[in-house]
């Protein structure tokens, strides 16, 4: 670039390694990340959270290169990685992910609470699920309803009914809209116990809620 007269900088290589990532060119992407690195000319969490999309297998490399340049690991990045390497690598590689990424001071939101919910879900590690839950909520996270609703499933999966109706009436109290997954769990939570006057209040409330969303759309 320098030779052709153009100024290398931060903007310049952004703009040129999104593109590249996005239809995959991995090679490409890689030269001109390692010489963006080099020139100390890449700063922007969205660029690496691309890369991160599509380097899955290198993504906890990736992360340390970040907190060595001190560019901050964003909430959507160590999602995104947890998300892939369960993905990629199977659920305990997921694990050990979130624990190294945890010992490098990443900081979880909720996009990075929902994934782990999932991923400790998905292991039958009930209670670890139900810890993190409660401190995504002590944290001040009520508002994310792919967490509400995965476990709302679980309390469902395991028989808690009343846990779990709690749950509903919490996430109304936060101002949480729940979704159709998690009404399609609690219905199904309540068919299998027999509750069928609850099963047809929640049909009804479920029905009015969503003709409510599509008035609004």
């Amino acid at each position: 670039m320098v030779k052709w007269g153009i100024p290398p900088s931060h903007s310049l290589y952004a703009s040129l390694i999104c593109p590249f990532v996005g239809i995959r060119e991995v090679e490409i992407t890689g030269d001109l990340y390692r010489e963006a690195k080099k020139k100390g000319l890449l700063r922007d969490p969205d660029v690496f959270l691309k890369m991160v999309l599509m380097y899955v297998e290198v993504t906890v490399d990736i992360v340390e290169e970040m907190v060595e340049m001190k560019i901050k690991v964003t909430d959507c990045i160590f999602g995104a990685i947890i998300n892939g390497y369960a993905k990629t690598r199977g659920l305990f590689s997921s694990l050990k992910s979130y624990e190294k990424l945890k010992s490098l001071k990443c900081e979880t939101g909720q996009v990075t609470y929902a994934s782990m919910i999932n991923v400790y879900c998905r292991l039958g590690l009930y209670p670890n699920a139900e810890s993190m839950f409660v401190e995504m909520l002590e944290r001040g996270f009520h508002k994310c309803v792919v967490a509400y609703s995965t476990v709302v499933s679980m309390y469902g999966k395991n028989g808690r009914d009343r846990d779990a109706m709690w749950l509903l009436a919490k996430m109304k109290e936060k101002g949480c809209e729940p979704n159709v997954w998690v009404y399609n769990s609690l219905l199904d939570m309540h068919g299998r116990l027999l509750n069928l006057r609850q099963v047809g209040k929640l049909w009804k409330e479920m029905k009015v809620q969503f003709a409510k969303c599509t008035l609004e759309i």
